[in-house]
């Protein structure tokens, strides 16, 4: 129930256990990206969600239901939830703008018109509130998956080039519903194959030039 209140630091040990147990099994290179596991598969992730950010998703949900009904007993939880938050205590309305502000999005909660505004400006009613939570939260996995140096840059090219489409990209992984896990292991390994490793690279700019004819040819006449 959205009443309910879990200590975050649980909830992410219950992202953690399964992400765990996704590695034991071989359903993740211990080394990969954890972001990718949380994005859609259409965009090269596995689908998996999180319990942590799925209970603040469903915090912000409450709330705004919670204001745009117009039944009395509702409406004595709405002034019970506010005097709460007044007096300093524990609140619905408190921790749903922490969690809303955390994916850049701030709520203004007029009575049964409540709505949820980006850092763009733009405005969402609460009936629609659903699909930006949605976005907002996958647009922040593609960033940090994006600012990793090295992985993210495999995933960064197909995202950012014009010339591709990403549902064409990674369409075997959308379409293909009942694929084998140890299948998308695989091909995202191949994927990792295709990047340069920071110390090959580094070795080859150490590696002393080839000898020349003139060099060899003094060499042997010694």
């Amino acid at each position: 129930m959205w009443t309910q209140h879990w200590p975050l630091s649980e909830l992410r040990d219950v992202d953690r256990a399964a992400r765990k147990i996704i590695v034991e099994n071989g359903g993740k290179h211990p080394a990969s990206l954890t972001s990718l596991l949380y994005l859609p598969r259409e965009k090269g992730g596995r689908g998996l969600r999180s319990v942590e950010r799925e209970y603040k998703i469903n915090k912000i949900k409450s709330l705004l239901k919670l204001y745009q009904n117009w039944d009395q007993t509702v409406e004595a939880v709405r002034e019970f939830e506010e005097h709460a938050m007044a007096s300093g205590h524990q609140s619905l309305v408190k921790e749903a703008a922490k969690c809303s502000e955390e994916l850049n999005i701030t709520l203004q909660l007029d009575t049964l018109s409540p709505v949820c505004v980006t850092t763009e400006g733009k405005v969402v009613t609460a009936a629609r509130a659903g699909n930006l939570l949605k976005q907002s939260q996958e647009k922040q996995f593609l960033e940090i998956a994006k600012d990793k140096k090295w992985q993210g840059k495999l995933f960064r090219i197909r995202w950012e080039d014009e010339t591709l489409s990403i549902t064409s990209c990674f369409a075997w992984l959308k379409g293909w519903a009942t694929c084998p896990t140890y299948t998308i292991v695989g091909m995202y390994e191949l994927y990792e194959q295709l990047l340069r490793y920071l110390r090959s690279s580094t070795q080859r700019r150490r590696r002393k030039p080839p000898p020349t004819a003139k060099s060899y040819a003094g060499y042997v006449g010694r």
